[in-house]
C-alpha cells in the first residue's frame, strides 16, 4: 500500500544542534544532515535528501504508514498533480 508523502519536498526539521531530519516522525533517522558543518542549501540539495525524493521509495519508513500529520497537505498535493496532468493533456 503506497502512502506519497510530500514532506522531502516541502519539509526539514531542524533539532536543537542543527541536525537536519525530513520531519517530526521521524526524529531519530535518517539524519539529513548537519548544519553546524554545511549550509541549509547544501543538505536540501543533497545526496541523502535527493534519495528520499525518489519515488519508487514511498512509503519512505513504517512511521510513514502511520503518520496522518501531513494527510491534508498531501491530499491537496495529489490533487494539484492530477489537476496538473489533466491540463496537460488537454493541451496536446
Amino acid at each position: 500500500d503506497r502512502h506519497p508523502c510530500f514532506a522531502p519536498w516541502t519539509h526539514a526539521l531542524i533539532d536543537h544542534v542543527g541536525l537536519v531530519k525530513v520531519c517530526c516522525m521521524l526524529r531519530d533517522k535518517p539524519v539529513l544532515g548537519d548544519l553546524r558543518q554545511q549550509s541549509f542549501r547544501e543538505v536540501w540539495e543533497g545526496a541523502t535528501y535527493a534519495a528520499l525524493r525518489d519515488p519508487h521509495q514511498l512509503p519512505l519508513f513504517a512511521a510513514c504508514r502511520r503518520c496522518d500529520d501531513f494527510l491534508a497537505e498531501n491530499q491537496q498535493m495529489a490533487t494539484l498533480l492530477q489537476v496538473g496532468l489533466e491540463l496537460a493533456q488537454v493541451g496536446k
